[in-house]
């Protein structure tokens, strides 16, 4: 009943079918036998590569990310010093401003108190001069208007009297 089924098989395509059957056994034998080993070596090999590439590459991204860490790591203790390096030079510089205002300052009150010093005693040899002046000129006016008729002793008292006068219109 099986020539009556569906699928009709001839004796030539049963034959050619066991043929093909035989041809591919014998080529999946001649395959195995010559090819698959070596296949299988270089399947292995290049999955071995490939998971030595993987590892590798896991290997460098942990080591990058260690290098990484490290580097910001320095990077910020290297800001920390740049702050605190600069918060010092801030601190110096406004202390050698400071010092230097001080200075200034203290030179100028120096400077100041020593002109006042300077303009006192120009003041006073000033003063001195002018009294020595205004005595000689005295003793000149009165010895020409008194000409050799006062005596030394009334010469004496009107040097006091213009003396007394000069010193007491000096501190008034």
């Amino acid at each position: 009943m099986l020539a009556g089924s569906l699928i009709n098989f001839s004796k030539e395509m049963l034959y050619q079918m066991l043929i093909q059957a035989a041809v591919f056994l014998l080529f999946f034998l001649v395959v195995k036998t010559f090819f698959y080993d070596k296949v299988l070596e270089v399947v292995d090999k290049r999955q071995d590569a490939i998971n030595r590439d993987i590892e590798e590459a896991e290997r460098n991204r942990k080591e990058t990310s260690e290098l990484k860490e490290e580097y910001e790591t320095k990077v910020e203790k290297v800001n920390e010093e740049v702050a605190a390096i600069t918060n010092k030079a801030t601190l110096e510089a406004k202390k050698i401003r400071e010092d230097i205002i001080s200075d200034a300052r203290r030179e100028a009150s120096d400077m100041k108190m020593k002109a006042g010093q300077d303009i006192e005693v120009a003041r006073e040899q000033a003063m001195k001069d002018m009294k020595d002046n205004i005595v000689d000129i005295t003793f000149d006016i009165a010895n020409k208007v008194l000409d050799d008729t006062i005596t030394s002793e009334k010469e004496e008292e009107l040097f006091r009297n213009a003396i007394e006068r000069i010193e007491e219109a000096e501190y008034e």
